[in-house]
Parts: structure tokens; C-alpha cells; sequence
């Protein structure tokens, strides 16, 4: 597992990154947030290049 600024790495996988997504979106403690607040909740934990374009289409 690769590290950035102490967060996860996550590979160029597109059903790694919608699972993610997905888990986010649904989780109990988020219940269908706006794209701004998932993206701030995600980046804390993951990094990936594009995440914030991700959100946004995924919303």
C-alpha cells in the first residue's frame, strides 16, 4: 500500500475508485452527501489524481 501525505494511494482502477465512491455515498455516517462534502470526507483518507472530477460525476 503507497501512502500520500498520509493517506492511501489508490491505483488507476476505475472499480476500485467506484466502490469507494459508492461506500462513501451510501455509508451510514454520510447519508447521500453533497459532492463538496464527499470529496472533503474522501480526501482525507484517499488520493487518487482527478478524485475531485470523480465526486463530482459520481454525485
Amino acid at each position: 500500500m503507497f501512502m500520500y501525505r498520509n493517506r492511501v494511494c489508490v491505483p488507476n482502477d476505475e472499480l476500485l475508485k467506484k466502490e469507494i465512491l459508492q461506500q462513501a455515498h451510501h455509508s451510514c455516517f454520510s447519508i447521500h452527501p453533497g459532492n463538496t462534502k464527499m470529496y472533503r470526507d474522501l480526501k482525507r483518507y484517499y488520493h487518487w489524481p482527478g478524485m475531485k472530477r470523480d465526486v463530482a460525476s459520481f454525485i
